[in-house]
């Protein structure tokens, strides 16, 4: 997991304190939502195994594709900037994610701009 969910070339000390952020990882299975349109945005998702695809509905049901993700990519970008997601997250087979709380990950990143 270390391999996937952690940067590579984070010195030791910052190693271990970016650790502390990823709490767990999360078993998707496949045509499983790993998050809806809508729900709150708490969390960004580091595909670990399998592959998820972003897509939005229509008033009238037709599903558009709006992205794919692989091992080693992140979803959940889109609820940044309003707190919630616009789009539905869906396994495209049986996967897992190492999942990032947003609020400690932001304040990892600020902690070397104070």
């Amino acid at each position: 997991m270390k391999n996937i969910c952690l940067p590579k070339k984070l010195a030791s000390e910052e190693l271990k304190a970016f650790g502390f952020i990823i709490p767990h990882s999360k078993k998707v299975f496949k045509g499983d939502k790993l998050f809806r349109k809508a729900d709150s945005f708490k969390y960004l998702y580091c595909v670990r195994i399998g592959s998820f695809k972003t897509s939005v509905t229509s008033p009238e049901g037709t599903e558009q594709v709006t992205g794919f993700y692989m091992p080693g990519e992140v979803l959940g970008l889109c609820g940044v900037s309003s707190n919630s997601h616009y789009c539905d997250a869906t396994a495209i087979e049986d996967a897992e994610v190492c999942v990032i709380p947003y609020k400690k990950f932001e304040e990892f990143c600020n902690k070397d701009s104070q």
